[in-house]
Protein backbone atom coordinates (compact mmCIF):
# COMPACT_ATOMS: atom_id res chain seq x y z
CA UNK A 1 0.00 0.00 0.00
CA UNK A 2 1.48 3.38 -0.91
CA UNK A 3 0.75 6.34 1.78
CA UNK A 4 2.22 9.93 2.33
CA UNK A 5 3.56 10.66 5.85
CA UNK A 6 1.58 13.57 7.03
CA UNK A 7 3.48 13.46 10.98
CA UNK A 8 5.23 12.00 13.58
CA UNK A 9 4.72 12.42 17.34
CA UNK A 10 6.62 10.67 19.71
CA UNK A 11 4.09 9.33 22.93
CA UNK A 12 4.32 7.19 26.10
CA UNK A 13 4.27 3.94 25.00
CA UNK A 14 1.70 3.82 28.47
CA UNK A 15 -0.55 5.85 26.38
CA UNK A 16 -0.89 2.82 23.74
CA UNK A 17 -0.89 -0.18 26.36
CA UNK A 18 -0.24 0.20 29.91
CA UNK A 19 2.90 -2.03 29.96
CA UNK A 20 4.64 -0.38 27.79
CA UNK A 21 7.47 2.06 29.25
CA UNK A 22 9.55 2.88 26.60
CA UNK A 23 8.26 5.63 24.06
CA UNK A 24 6.60 5.00 20.35
CA UNK A 25 6.14 7.08 17.29
CA UNK A 26 2.69 7.55 15.67
CA UNK A 27 3.22 8.05 12.37
CA UNK A 28 -0.17 10.10 10.70
CA UNK A 29 -0.78 9.05 7.06
CA UNK A 30 -3.18 10.06 4.14
CA UNK A 31 -4.92 6.88 5.00
CA UNK A 32 -4.68 6.92 8.80
CA UNK A 33 -2.69 6.51 12.02
CA UNK A 34 0.26 3.53 12.93
CA UNK A 35 2.53 2.43 15.47
CA UNK A 36 6.08 2.06 15.77
CA UNK A 37 8.92 1.88 17.45
CA UNK A 38 11.39 4.43 17.92
CA UNK A 39 13.89 4.26 15.33
CA UNK A 40 16.70 0.94 15.80
CA UNK A 41 14.54 -0.03 18.17
CA UNK A 42 12.96 -3.76 18.28
CA UNK A 43 10.63 -4.78 21.11
CA UNK A 44 7.81 -6.45 21.90
CA UNK A 45 5.07 -7.38 19.67
CA UNK A 46 7.38 -6.89 16.90
CA UNK A 47 10.82 -7.45 15.96
CA UNK A 48 12.30 -5.22 13.83
CA UNK A 49 13.69 -2.07 14.22
CA UNK A 50 11.45 1.27 14.27
CA UNK A 51 12.09 3.47 11.10
CA UNK A 52 12.63 7.34 11.42
CA UNK A 53 9.08 8.27 9.84
CA UNK A 54 10.17 11.96 10.46
CA UNK A 55 13.03 11.70 7.72
CA UNK A 56 9.95 10.29 5.69
CA UNK A 57 7.50 13.64 6.43
CA UNK A 58 5.93 14.83 2.90
CA UNK A 59 7.09 11.73 0.98
CA UNK A 60 4.54 8.94 -0.49
CA UNK A 61 6.65 5.42 0.72
CA UNK A 62 5.21 1.85 0.18
CA UNK A 63 4.43 0.47 3.91
CA UNK A 64 3.33 -3.11 5.40
CA UNK A 65 0.79 -2.48 7.99
CA UNK A 66 0.99 -5.75 10.54
CA UNK A 67 -1.53 -6.35 12.98
CA UNK A 68 -0.54 -6.59 16.71
CA UNK A 69 -1.11 -6.19 20.18
CA UNK A 70 -4.43 -4.26 19.41
CA UNK A 71 -2.49 -1.84 16.89
CA UNK A 72 -1.90 -1.67 13.21
CA UNK A 73 2.15 -1.44 12.95
CA UNK A 74 3.98 0.25 10.38
CA UNK A 75 6.91 -1.11 8.01
CA UNK A 76 8.38 0.36 5.20
CA UNK A 77 7.92 -2.56 2.54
Amino acid sequence: MKVKIERVETVPGSSLNSRWADPMQKVYTDNGVYIDNMPGISHGAIYWPGGDWTQLVGQTVSITVVNKSGHEWIKLS
